[in-house]
């Protein structure tokens, strides 16, 4: 498993835990239209996705994606510590740069953006 992958890994059961019950009912019918998400995390030396399928199942794969909906690029300490801490106070500074891709992508980002510490 690449370092990136490792990293990123974390998000996934969290990921899962709170979006899978968000799908249900009235409130599932608004967060379904914004899935599949892939999101791209990309470093120096390194790029994984993140996608989130019309489930709620969140996988990482190593390499990009050929329809993000995100794009984040940081250093991978950087990205290890927004994850690790999910307190955007708690983070050093650092480069960090966001790019959205699609609507959904944005809308998605925009809600998250605290949740996971960014």
């Amino acid at each position: 498993m690449k370092e990136l992958t490792r990293i990123l890994q974390p998000l996934c059961p969290d990921i899962e835990k709170q979006l899978k019950p968000a799908l249900h009912g009235f409130t599932g019918i608004l967060v379904r239209g914004y899935l599949p998400q892939a999101w791209v995390f990309s470093t120096p030396t390194e790029e994984a996705t993140l996608q989130v399928d019309k489930t709620g199942n969140a996988t990482i794969h190593d390499g990009g994606s050929p329809a993000p909906d995100v794009g984040i690029r940081s250093t991978a300490e950087m990205l290890d510590a927004i994850i690790r801490l999910r307190n955007k106070a708690a983070v050093p500074a650092g480069p960090f740069e966001v790019s959205t891709f699609t609507g959904k992508g944005t809308t998605a980002f925009n809600y998250l953006r605290g949740r996971l510490g960014m």
